[in-house]
């Protein structure tokens, strides 16, 4: 493919990738120049003919892939929920535990130790 169609490549699917930091460090790492702003980071394929080849392969390799970063995201979306779930378990385990749960034997010593507990601090206070 010659260097104008991998141009015109580049144009029409740079913004079908969610990720541009390849490219993007790519192009500092090389000193090409760019344009940035609040609306995006900019390049003029047209001044940079001796790097279209490379930026074509890295947005084709991105592409391409581009079916197991959607699978990864999937995956570390669901992490993060299960994680939260995780959480939310924990918590209620950890606060919540009614007394009535135990049994009378256990009930006892909590009851006994609470005020073990409360004696203890009012001696050192």
């Amino acid at each position: 493919m010659d260097i104008d169609k991998k141009k015109v490549y580049i144009y029409r699917n740079i913004n079908n990738i969610k990720y541009h930091n390849e490219i993007i460090n790519y192009i500092k790492n090389n000193d090409i120049k760019y344009t940035e702003n609040t609306n995006g980071f900019f390049v003029n394929i047209s001044l940079i003919d001796e790097h279209i080849n490379n930026i074509y392969n890295i947005l084709q390799y991105i592409i391409f892939n581009n079916n197991e970063n959607n699978e990864m995201d999937y995956k570390k979306q669901e992490l993060i929920e299960d994680n939260k779930i995780i959480k939310k378990i924990i918590q209620k385990l950890k606060y919540n535990i009614e007394l009535t749960e135990f049994t009378k034997e256990d009930q006892d010593k909590i009851i006994l130790s609470k005020n073990i507990n409360l004696i203890i601090k009012d001696n050192f206070i």
